[in-house]
């Protein structure tokens, strides 16, 4: 349009032009005396208003050509999604024990939205929290280009409704988004998925697994994980004998038959490095890499009893004190570097936690944890840490006792029967029999450390259940790969495993 009136511009000018020279030509012919300032006048009057009206002609036609065109967009998608506010239902306990209920709001655009335009979802990674009602959710989104959004049934089979910022939607189940293109050409579908947890986050899940008649007849015990499996080292009949169950069973063990005759000490003798047991029995040390065919190493009458392992050492407590360290696999020992007193160092109930630093892949912190002899009369436990370098030129690394401060007992580990520690969330956990004091009677607390065992506070999530049942003096720990923590009982053969729940959760 705009065009076409330019070109009638044009027209005109060239009009114009041949009208005067037409009304000169017919005054010269028919000798019409027409002066030639009237000429000239009337030529620049007609062509001034007619170069007006034109002007206002063409722009006025351009201007309206321009109101009038609509582009249509054939692409859009869904670029923003979140969630307003959603109740959520809370449990508690009166202070007549009585369980009841009340709710809350969540904040849901708290919760961020991935949207992934490649595979059409759209999905909330940290999920509301437990208790959150999805039935009555209200939305806010944006699409690109205006595209319009359509919520599909829960078949994903026929169009329900029309996008409203102002109705609630219920993402009980995933629900399918479609957003329809201006021009009509086509559309984006999306599955949108609204996740809740099931779980508090900080609670904790017993779960009891078969009971073991063997188990209860034990008269000590020492559990280990390797791998995939769960291994359990005790004795019966005054002999050291062993089981394994998968980390995926637990209800089921198999015995394992070993090619060398382990004495009554040799369960609390055993230790793990890499992919391979090592087994103190008599004066030999032995490895293994099933914990059945072993492989003598060295015949060492300096070894008292083995304690640990880093990634390239091995520990023991010394016949003539102290601790003695291998680097060569348990051929040869020699006596470690102690940064304390040796006579501060534990004698029994000993468990060890080999922590490598996430930030130094050359370093390890390995602690150890135990009791020392009830003659002394501690009321709380020994704590031994040291830090292994194992770069080539690095230095030795030293032992050093966590220092005891009597009257700040709320800090350390109290002195339990058999007390066992397992690594755990980043930490340390230790529980065990009864303790010096009247409120650490046999598994009443569970002991948490987040600082390598320089504190200790009772974590008030782990707590056992009411059908825990064990002897106060046989029971061994271990935690594996999954993050569960595995409780074997002696006396009544019971097995458990317990993980915190946040633990369990997948993380992308």
């Amino acid at each position: 349009m705009c065009e076409h009136v330019v070109l009638i511009f044009f027209c005109i000018i060239a009009i114009i032009k041949y009208k005067i020279f037409a009304a000169r030509f017919i005054s010269r012919i028919f000798y019409v005396n027409l002066h030639p300032n009237w000429i000239d006048k009337m030529k620049n009057n007609i062509i001034s208003v007619l170069l007006v009206v034109a002007a206002s002609l063409m722009f006025n036609a351009c201007l309206k050509s321009d109101d009038s065109d609509v582009a249509y967009y054939g692409d859009t998608a869904i670029t923003a999604f979140s969630l307003g506010t959603l109740n959520r239902t809370l449990h508690t306990t009166s202070s007549t024990g009585e369980d009841s209920t009340y709710t809350s709001t969540v904040t849901g655009s708290n919760y961020l939205f991935e949207i992934d335009h490649y595979n059409g979802l759209i999905y909330n990674t940290d999920s509301l929290p437990v208790g959150t009602d999805a039935s009555a959710v209200l939305v806010t989104l944006s699409t690109k280009n205006s595209g319009v959004v359509v919520i599909m049934d829960e078949d994903n089979t026929a169009a329900e409704a029309y996008y409203s910022s102002s109705d609630s939607i219920d993402f009980s189940s995933p629900r399918y988004f479609r957003v329809y293109a201006q021009n009509g050409a086509g559309y984006r579908e999306y599955k949108v998925s609204v996740n809740v947890h099931q779980q508090v986050a900080d609670s904790v899940h017993w779960t009891q697994l078969s009971t073991n008649s063997t188990f209860a007849s034990m008269t000590a015990m020492r559990s280990l994980c390797m791998n995939d499996d769960i291994y359990l080292f005790g004795v019966v009949g005054g002999s050291s004998v062993g089981y394994v169950t998968p980390v995926s069973d637990g209800n089921k063990w198999s015995a394992l038959s070993s090619s060398v005759s382990l004495d009554g000490d040799a369960w609390k003798n055993v230790i793990t490095q890499g992919d391979y047991f090592f087994v103190k029995s008599g004066n030999g040390i032995y490895r293994s890499g099933d914990a059945q065919n072993w492989e003598a190493i060295a015949e060492n009458s300096a070894v008292k009893q083995l304690i640990g392992a880093s990634t390239t050492e091995l520990y023991a407590l010394g016949t003539e004190g102290g601790l003695l360290v291998s680097k060569d696999n348990g051929v040869t020992w020699s006596q470690d570097i102690l940064g304390d007193t040796q006579e501060l160092l534990p004698t029994q109930d000993i468990s060890y936690v080999c922590n490598p630093l996430s930030f130094y892949e050359n370093l390890d912190r390995i602690v150890v944890v135990g009791n020392r002899d009830a003659s002394v009369g501690d009321s709380t436990a020994v704590v031994w840490s040291k830090m292994i370098e194992y770069s080539e030129g690095a230095d030795p690394g030293v032992w050093y006792a966590v220092e005891k401060v009597e009257d700040n007992r709320d800090n350390f580990l109290p002195k339990m029967q058999s007390m066992v520690a397992v690594p755990y969330d980043n930490g340390i956990l230790a529980f065990g029999g009864d303790g010096m004091y009247a409120d650490s009677a046999a598994f009443s607390h569970i002991y948490q450390s987040f600082d390598n065992g320089l504190s200790w506070e009772k974590d008030d999530d782990y707590q056992f259940p009411a059908a825990f049942s064990s002897s106060k003096t046989v029971f061994a720990a271990t935690s594996d790969s999954n993050n569960f923590v595995w409780v074997i009982c002696g006396g009544t053969g019971q097995v458990w495993r317990f993980r915190a729940n946040r633990l369990g959760w997948k993380e992308d």
